[in-house]
């Protein structure tokens, strides 16, 4: 689901997944290429967050991970407005 809240000066977009989620303290992690988890499962991120962080962060914006393990996850974008 993606949902929209924009305000005077800002529009962040939230993607909420559902999924297996992610212990909130590797949220951090989430956004470094192939990053290894910590939870002793040898899960390996990826580069797709990292990408977007570049985008995102390449347009003036931001982006963070909200998880809970079993529990899936919320990645907020946050743009100025135009």
């Amino acid at each position: 689901m993606i949902l929209a809240h924009p305000d005077a000066r800002h529009v962040a977009l939230r993607v909420c997944v559902t999924g297996t989620g992610f212990p909130q303290h590797e949220a951090e992690r989430l956004f470094e290429r192939f990053a290894h988890g910590t939870n002793g499962e040898g899960r390996r991120f990826g580069q797709g967050l990292a990408l977007a962080q570049e985008v995102v962060t390449g347009h003036g914006g931001t982006i963070a991970a909200a998880g809970k393990r079993g529990a899936g996850a919320t990645f907020t974008l946050r743009f100025q407005r135009a």
